[in-house]
């Protein structure tokens, strides 16, 4: 999976509006439709703090993000070209904030930002970006109250198949 620094000119940080300072262990489903013709090339930029789970059209595609100091966030840059097709596609994000620090990262506040650049076979750049059309709602399937797998290491992810 490659990693680079890049600029998101559209993109915005997500999550939930909430009073919760610190929603630790809180997980959330971020959902985008949108419709496509053609497409030549799908580059998409995305991070979460703390964790993520891509999927397009229902297909696995990465977990991540790539490891990033949080002053300077990291995204992986993913080629998404072979998932997408033409007419109805949808990107699902799971993303995870631990609210705790570990010996591979350190919290600091839970967001979720991706842009997906699009070029069609004519040249034209599309860029669909997080933002506030986008859906995201809690993840009940995730369980909050589970403990750390290690002091080295975030909480443990405990998932209620009934949710």
């Amino acid at each position: 999976m490659p990693e680079k620094y890049v600029k998101l000119n559209a993109a915005q940080w997500l999550w939930l509006s909430q009073d919760e300072p610190n929603p630790h262990q809180q997980a959330v489903v971020a959902r985008k439709r949108f419709t496509l013709d053609a497409v030549a090339d799908a580059t998409l930029a995305i991070t979460a703090d703390s964790w993520y789970r891509l999927r397009v059209n229902g297909e696995w595609v990465a977990d991540g993000p790539c490891r990033s100091w949080p002053h300077r966030m990291r995204y992986d840059v993913l080629d998404i070209r072979t998932y997408l097709r033409p007419g109805p596609n949808e990107i699902e994000v799971t993303a995870r904030f631990f609210g705790v620090g570990s010996f591979l990262r350190r919290t600091v506040t839970p967001g979720l930002i991706a842009e997906l650049r699009l070029r069609d076979p004519a040249g034209q750049t599309t860029v669909i970006a997080t933002d506030a059309t986008w859906r995201i709602a809690e993840d009940q399937a995730g369980l909050r109250e589970v403990p750390r797998a290690a002091l080295q290491m975030e909480s443990i992810e405990v998932v209620d198949a009934r949710e």
